[in-house]
């Protein structure tokens, strides 16, 4: 293939990613610094940022468990997918099943918001969805709209979008990887 034609399969392929990126909100988990993140430790202070929403929209931000969260009403949630439950365009959002929020954000003239805290002091450990409601009027739009703006989100749709762990799991975890460097350590010795 010569380079002429590879470069306009590259800026064919830019311009779809580009185009189909305008429809869908993304929304991120992430830590005080607006880091994305997908593991806390039970206690720790979860925050958020989304951008492809409608410009000045003034949206809810909520934490659910990990739930099944429908794009568009034309894309069936697939078999196998993590969630506990699912949640259908155009149903209502199950609000008594949010464990954090709302927390009212201004989408900005850009289409996003910034890093917002939106779980103070995670206090329950599991696996949870970041999700966005916009024009706070309590109905799930999906994250994809045909106009090409976008009005709800969430972190993932079909996945977990981030987990909350207690600090002893990774303590666990770490003595887990050094007993293997121990045992080699002490064979090599005894050698």
């Amino acid at each position: 293939m010569n380079y002429t034609k590879f470069g306009a399969m590259l800026t064919m392929l830019m311009i779809l990613a580009g185009a189909a990126n305008a429809y869908y909100t993304m929304v991120t988990s992430t830590n005080s610094t607006g880091a994305k993140t997908e593991l806390f430790y039970i206690g720790s202070d979860v925050y958020a940022r989304g951008v492809d929403f409608r410009p000045t929209d003034i949206c809810n931000i909520y934490i659910f468990r990990n739930t099944n969260w429908q794009s568009i009403s034309s894309q069936p949630i697939p078999s196998g997918s993590t969630g506990d439950y699912d949640v259908n365009v155009g149903d209502n959002i199950p609000m008594e099943r949010s464990v954090a929020g709302p927390v009212q954000v201004t989408i900005g003239s850009d289409g996003s918001f910034g890093n917002t805290l939106v779980w103070d002091g995670a206090d329950r450990t599991g696996n949870f969805d970041v999700v966005v409601d916009c024009g706070q009027y309590g109905v799930w739009d999906g994250t994809m709209a045909p106009t090409g703006v976008s009005v709800d989100g969430a972190d993932v749709t079909f996945c977990i979008g981030f987990t909350v762990v207690p600090e002893s799991v990774i303590a666990v975890g770490l003595i887990a990887l050094l007993i293997p460097g121990m045992i080699y350590v002490a064979r090599k010795r005894s050698q």
